[in-house]
This record gives C-alpha cells, structure tokens and sequence, in this order.
C-alpha cells in the first residue's frame, strides 16, 4: 500500500506539469531507490519520513511553474502494434490450402496432425530449480516426414509414428500421384497448392488399380484409399507403416529407338510434334516398317497410296500421281510423307480452326478415318464445319469425335494416340531428344 500511494502522489507531479529540477533530483533517486524491484538494505521507512522527505523537496520548487512534458513522458518509447513484435502473439497465417484435397487437408488441420510447424512455443514447465533465468523455450518436436524410396520396379513410401493416421497417409500418396516434378519427401505433407493441370511426374508409370494411369484428384484419392486397405505393412516392433506402389516399365523400345534421326529430322521439317509422331506409327503400325492393312494402308504410318500418298505427292512433292509400294515400305520416305500428311491435315485442311487443342485432335482424327468424314460430323459444307469446329470448345470437340465418329476405329484411335502421345512426351527432352 505505501508503495502505490508513493508512486501516485510521485505521479501527481509529473501529471500536474510541474518541470521537475535538479534540487528535485533527491525526490526521484529515494523513489528509485526505495520503490525498486531490489529488496533495500535498510529497513523500509516510516509514513512520518517519507511525509518529511516530501514537504523538503517540495519546498525547493521554483516558485514559477512552467507548462512542459515530464521527463517520463519524453522518453518513453513507442511499441509499434504488430504482429511481429515480441511482445504480440504471431498471427496465425491463413492455410495455403491445396486445392486437390480440400477435405482432407481441412479435417487434418482441426485435428492438429500438420501444424506443429505453426504451432505456439509449449507454456514454461512449472518445475522450479531456483533460477533466475528460466532457460529458452522447449523447442517443438518437428514434423517427421515419410521416407520415400524408388526401387527399379515400385516406390515404398514409409510413414514414422505418430504420422500414421489414414488421413495423413492418404493425404501424402495423393500428392505423391499428383506432384508435377519429383516429388521431395518434405513436400508430401505440406499445405502449399499443387498445379493439377500439369502431368504428374510419374504418369503412365504409376497405374491405378483399374490399370489407368493417376492423372487427376479424385481417381488419387480413390487410390490412395486401394493402396492403404491392400499393400500397407506395418512393423510391429518400430510402428512404422509402409506402403508400396508399383510403377510401370516405361522405356523407349528398341524398336522405335532405331528410327529416332529420321522421326527428328522430318519433324524440324514439317514442325511437327515428335511425340505424335511416334505415338501415330505406334498406334498404326507398331513400326513395323512392313505392315499392311486390309484397307491396304502401307508401312510405318499406315498410308494408303490413292489417298495421303497421292496429296503428300500433290501439295508437297509437286508430283502427279501417287507413291509405289517399294516407296511406303522404304522406312524413311513412309516417315517422311507420314509427318508431312500431319503437316497438311494441320496447316490447310485445317488451319482456320483456332484452338491448337482441339486442331490437334481434329488431326488426328482425320488421319485415321479421313477429312471428309470428320467434316461431316460439325456441317454439311466444309464453310459451316470450320465455323462449327471454332464455336466449340476442346472438350466438345473431344466429346463429338470420341461418341459421334461413324467409325468405332477412329472413335478408339483418337484414344490410342492422345495416351501414347502422353507417354512420349514424357520420355522425350524439349528438343525431341530421347531422355538417356
């Protein structure tokens, strides 16, 4: 009590306005001394000298008062309000939800099960040991990330307690699946978005359990949810819990490889996409540079000489007539006026189609049941087709060939090639080249 009647009528005068002078210094160093936070080595004074002590400084005070900021007010320091302050609880930051697994991300947050990375420091421990100084914070037991492990055939993707709950679990293996680039072990439970209209890193290697390639959100979940009910282990000893997922063989056959200078050169030539190249003579022939079909199509890409023979030799070639058998079974010249066809189907059968997309699907289309009949499908006259083809989005356009195509071959050959395209594209560096 005689401490904060001290400090309140000291207050008295600083608040009054009075400037306090040096003979007023014995009145602020006996406050400092006797109403610090140190115990006094002397015995604590009585009301009557703390009256005594006041009334002989006081009577020092000039007899003229001036209007001035106290010397407390003066030097007081301003603490900025922010959130980055000491003295101020950090805000929390807003969830940088991916969007691919919303659910799953938002019901693992309620729980706490990722947020020791944000969690607050834990309060002090009540232990006592009759220090001063308390020591630092105890530090946070960190995230303990899955172990991620490629073998030749399959990845094992092992989780360490407590990070063992099917949440979590389903939570990594989908952005395992669904990661653009290769996935890091300190990404699969992170909170950050992942772009899922780019290729996953292991598409077409890693096959769900319907045999389809892992391509977008929900079939990642759906098998996710598969992986954890049929090849999850768990070590009795340790709790560790692994899982393992197989992954495809995908490598470029010797088969295709050996036409690899030619494939290039002809699509530098007629700017076309490598990948389609190659996934059009998969799909054709399975380069087989002596195939023939029973519509007597010839060679690596399938060319019928009365038909993509005779506008290659035309439009392209500037010659009359149409190519010999000898010259569609010659490897080089079937490539050459394959890529060339998918020039021309490109750039003049199709060129006022806008959408790259859906032009390249068109291409495809035509090369297998030909232009007339995938003109057919959007006019009558080739003018009101074009003006169809560009009203349509690709997705419209996808939908018309796959389900309205008169042929049930053209209908699964525009499957065929966009999937081995896929695949190429995945084994080809940017310039065409094979990744070694």
């Amino acid at each position: 009590m005689l401490k904060l009647w001290a400090i309140g009528l000291a207050g008295s005068f600083l608040l009054s306005g009075v400037m306090l002078t040096q003979t007023s210094q014995p009145l602020l160093g006996w406050l400092a001394l006797h109403f610090s936070d140190k115990t006094p080595s002397r015995p604590f004074p009585t009301r009557e000298e703390v009256a005594r002590q006041l009334a002989a400084a006081s009577s020092q005070l000039p007899s003229k008062v001036h209007s001035a900021p106290s010397a407390l007010q003066s030097q007081q320091t301003v603490i900025p309000v922010t959130s980055n302050h000491p003295s101020m609880p950090a805000a929390k930051p807003k969830n940088a939800v991916y969007h691919p697994d919303d659910e799953v991300l938002n019901e693992q947050n309620d729980q706490g099960v990722i947020e020791a990375h944000r969690r607050p420091d834990p309060p002090r421990s009540s232990f006592s040991d009759n220090r001063s100084d308390p020591g630092p914070d105890p530090v946070p037991s960190p995230v303990l990330t899955p172990l991620l492990t490629e073998y030749e055939h399959g990845l094992e993707l092992s989780f360490v307690p407590p990070q063992t709950s099917s949440k979590v679990m389903k939570k990594a293996l989908a952005r395992l699946f669904l990661s653009p680039t290769r996935p890091k072990e300190e990404t699969l439970l992170a909170s950050s978005s992942i772009n899922v209209a780019q290729t996953p890193y292991y598409y077409q290697r890693i096959l769900d359990h319907h045999g389809e390639p892992v391509r977008y959100p929900a079939q990642a979940h759906d098998y996710a949810d598969f992986l954890l009910q049929n090849r999850q282990y768990r070590d009795e000893q340790t709790g560790v819990i692994s899982i393992e997922i197989p992954l495809e063989s995908i490598r470029f056959s010797e088969r295709a490889r050996q036409f690899e200078p030619t494939v290039r050169r002809y699509a530098q030539t007629f700017d076309v996409d490598v990948a389609l190249i190659y996934a059009v003579m998969e799909t054709e022939s399975h380069f087989n540079p002596l195939a023939v079909s029973q519509s007597n199509a010839i060679g690596l890409m399938q060319l019928k000489p009365e038909a993509a023979g005779r506008d290659v030799f035309e439009y392209v070639d500037a010659r009359h007539g149409q190519p010999t058998l000898n010259e569609l079974f010659d490897s080089e010249n079937n490539i050459r006026m394959g890529t060339a066809y998918l020039w021309m189907l490109r750039e003049v059968y199709l060129q006022p189609v806008n959408n790259p997309k859906s032009r390249e699907m068109l291409v495809i289309a035509a090369y297998n049941g030909g232009i007339k009949t995938v003109m057919d499908l959007f006019g009558p006259d080739r003018a009101r087709a074009l003006k169809q083809m560009n009203r349509r989005s690709p997705e419209q356009i996808y939908r018309t060939l796959r389900y309205q195509h008169g042929s049930s071959e053209t209908r699964q050959y525009l499957d065929k090639v966009l999937k081995a395209r896929n695949r190429y594209q995945s084994l080809l560096h940017t310039d065409g080249k094979l990744k070694s």
